[in-house]
């Protein structure tokens, strides 16, 4: 269990949650001005920062000069929610 949180916060995967933040950072305010409620906001920016980090991997997995990680995609998804939290309380505060 030690290892794991040593590489998830490795920087590597810092870049990949920051990576699935500003995704959505950009997405969801495009979302949410066209009027879709919060939960199809949260459901579609997921699902886009998804297919990015699941694309980004599938890439990775068949040039052999990078790496394929699982954990790259979790910590995609991760700054995906953030991003999308953020998202939300940026659009409540203007």
């Amino acid at each position: 269990m030690k290892t794991f949180f040593k590489q998830f916060l490795a920087i590597d995967k810092i870049a990949h949650a920051l990576a699935g933040a500003l995704i959505l950072m950009f997405i969801a305010p495009i979302l949410i001005s066209f009027g879709c409620g919060i939960l199809p906001v949260f459901v579609i920016s997921l699902c886009v920062v998804f297919s990015a980090g699941l694309g980004k991997e599938v890439w990775d997995y068949y040039h052999p000069a990078h790496t394929c990680d699982g954990l790259d995609l979790l910590a995609t998804m991760v700054g995906g929610v953030v991003g999308v939290i953020l998202a939300f309380i940026q659009f409540l505060l203007t």
